[in-house]
């Protein structure tokens, strides 16, 4: 064997050098994702507790204010489980703090989408509206937060602190008219 040949990269099996072999993997990937809806981090065989490990660095990182930091591990996370309402969260959360809330905003409607008896991700996104200005959309999340707070105890205070900023805003929504 020659000392300077060098192994093909391989991934599941398949040479990533080769044409051929790179554009099965693409319709593996393809069909799994999206006919069969299995994650990415199950096809590329990533455990439930190295997802938690790295969630757990990317929230010390968000709590010690490194947001940057933190976002780029949440964005990683939430492509390799898009079920995943926390990551989402997070990414809604350093978003928000790095001052990019037209993003926020759509990071947390999915997290709320993929847990959709959770009013809190409805709350930052209205937080989000009202910070660049955008009252209509501030209040419609505000409702959204009140109907999904609904009487569930453990929301009640959100849902009292949506009312109270709603009511608010409605003179300011009447005068736009």
């Amino acid at each position: 064997m020659i000392e300077n040949e060098q192994k093909p990269v391989e991934f599941m099996g398949y040479n990533l050098q080769d044409p051929e072999e790179f554009k099965e993997l693409e319709k593996v990937f393809s069909k799994k994702l999206l006919e069969e809806g299995v994650l990415l981090k199950d096809i590329m065989g990533i455990s439930d507790d190295t997802m938690n490990e790295l969630y757990s660095i990317a929230y010390y990182l968000f709590q010690s204010g490194q947001y940057m930091k933190a976002g780029d591990i949440f964005k990683n996370l939430m492509m390799l489980d898009t079920s995943s309402y926390r990551y989402a969260l997070g990414m809604g959360a350093c978003l928000e703090k790095l001052g990019d809330s037209f993003s926020a905003i759509k990071a947390y409607t999915l997290a709320y989408i993929n847990n959709s008896t959770n009013p809190i991700p409805l709350y930052h996104a209205a937080e989000c509206c009202m910070t660049i200005n955008n009252k209509q959309g501030a209040s419609d999340y505000l409702k959204q937060v009140i109907a999904v707070a609904g009487n569930n105890k453990k929301y009640q205070e959100l849902k009292n602190k949506a009312e109270i900023l709603e009511e608010n805003l409605k003179p300011s929504l009447t005068e736009s008219k």
